[in-house]
């Protein structure tokens, strides 16, 4: 057992410690720790749109641009609440609606109509399954992705090459999610990023915190919604996370994860950016000693932002200002409810794409504790 986890760690620490990122995703490791993932694992494995009756969530999106991410404390410049809406359709079709109200639009590019019953904007979308759950862009023709880093934990979806068109669309979806009152994914957080195909220049972020709203029949997009009713329930998406002292402040991750271990984590690569298979890790195993280790970047191509509300945020400044073989990176972080922290990670190179998916769940040593004595 102690050898299996030394090897384990290693290969953690080959992921993070400077100049070996790039040599350890390139080289096949002569072990038997990656498995091919089922290309029906990322559609099956999904909870959106998997029951026929619309469920809904209410979500808060806050839009940041460039100029306010240069801020200590970043301030939205524009705010607002949505609905999302899904159901399945079939074995291999399930549909979404959104339904915002204007300020939650932001730079977001979506076709909308407004509805006359609530004066919401409306649009749609019908998902149909394919292998790994890779698709065509409809405007664009670029293959996009959406890979399930984590059952009931992680989701990101976006192409996985970096923009070489002027119209070659740049984007990435990613979403926290947590398990409350035994609801899977009851509770998520995310974030949306798109950057300027020719200059590289980031053009929106927007951060997205979604709570599931309760199962009624009478809850649809068919139906005139009041958005300060919900505000005001149970369902008003506002984080109840409470980070630990020192969140706010200049003291690193890893310190404050000192007194934690890892307790859920799994990796994710694809063979192609395009179209190919996924293999997987499963990291869950490790020492408990295991420290919480930073990736090596150049820091001052990177926004990293710590929100109050527990959440942690890593963007690159410019998805064009870094060399080839430079490491890139997107990464979502936060506290949850339970006092867990968890985060997600969108990894690569300029050269070969946001190639490696990773998600790690951080639980206090101390729950064990009190849980073994009773």
């Amino acid at each position: 057992m102690t050898a299996v986890r030394t090897f384990h760690t290693i290969c953690y620490c080959l992921l993070f410690l400077p100049g070996r990122s790039l040599c350890f995703w390139q080289k096949e490791p002569q072990n038997t720790l990656w498995k091919p993932v089922d290309p029906d694992y990322n559609w099956n494995k999904r909870r959106t749109g998997t029951t026929p009756e619309w469920r809904g969530g209410f979500a808060l999106w806050k839009h940041y641009n460039a100029s306010s991410l240069e801020d200590a404390r970043p301030t939205p410049w524009t705010q607002g609440n949505m609905f999302k809406f899904l159901r399945r359709l079939n074995e291999t079709s399930f549909e979404l609606k959104s339904l915002y109200e204007p300020s939650a639009i932001g730079l977001w590019s979506v076709v909308t109509k407004e509805r006359e019953m609530d004066g919401l904007l409306e649009n749609g979308f019908t998902f149909s399954k394919t292998p790994n759950r890779v698709s065509k862009l409809p405007f664009s023709g670029q293959s996009s992705r959406v890979t399930i880093v984590h059952a009931d934990g992680a989701t990101v979806s976006g192409p996985r090459t970096l923009p070489r068109k002027p119209d070659d669309f740049s984007f990435a979806e990613i979403w926290l999610a947590e398990t409350v009152d035994g609801v899977p994914e009851s509770s998520k957080v995310g974030i949306f990023c798109q950057y300027n195909s020719t200059s590289g220049d980031l053009i929106q972020a927007f951060c997205m915190s979604e709570t599931a709203c309760a199962d009624d029949a009478a809850l649809s997009p068919d139906r005139a919604l009041d958005l300060d009713s919900f505000r005001r329930a149970p369902t008003d998406p506002s984080r109840t996370a409470k980070p630990p002292s020192g969140w706010m402040s200049s003291v690193p991750l890893a310190a404050l994860l000192q007194d934690y271990r890892i307790v859920r984590a799994r990796s994710v690569r694809t063979t192609s950016p395009h179209d190919g298979e996924e293999m997987e890790m499963d990291l869950s195993n490790f020492d408990d000693d295991l420290p919480l280790v930073e990736p090596d970047l150049k820091q001052e191509c990177y926004w990293c932002h710590r929100f109050e509300n527990g959440i942690f945020l890593r963007l690159p400044r410019n998805i064009h200002g870094l060399e080839g073989d430079d490491t890139i990176l997107i990464e979502l972080g936060c506290w949850q409810c339970n006092g867990n922290y968890h985060r997600v990670i969108l990894y690569g190179t300029k050269d070969e794409g946001l190639h490696t998916t990773i998600y790690e769940d951080w639980k206090p040593r101390e729950k064990d504790a009190n849980i073994s004595t009773g």
